[in-house]
């Protein structure tokens, strides 16, 4: 399994933290439930691709 985290700059230098999982031609966006939570709790997603392997997961916080 592969993954890839990095921070992407966006307008008005607001960054945007990023991890992307696996290298499926499915894309699955994970986008956490708001301010005061984190992208940590969707985590176990990435059990879901072991099983999955045509799924990538992209995690956005």
């Amino acid at each position: 399994m592969s993954a890839e985290t990095k921070i992407v700059t966006l307008q008005d230098d607001y960054h945007v933290w990023t991890r992307r999982e696996g290298q499926g031609p499915i894309k699955m966006l994970l986008l956490h439930g708001g301010p005061g939570m984190t992208h940590e709790y969707l985590e176990p997603f990435s059990d879901y691709i072991k099983k999955h392997p045509k799924v990538e997961i992209i995690y956005y916080d």
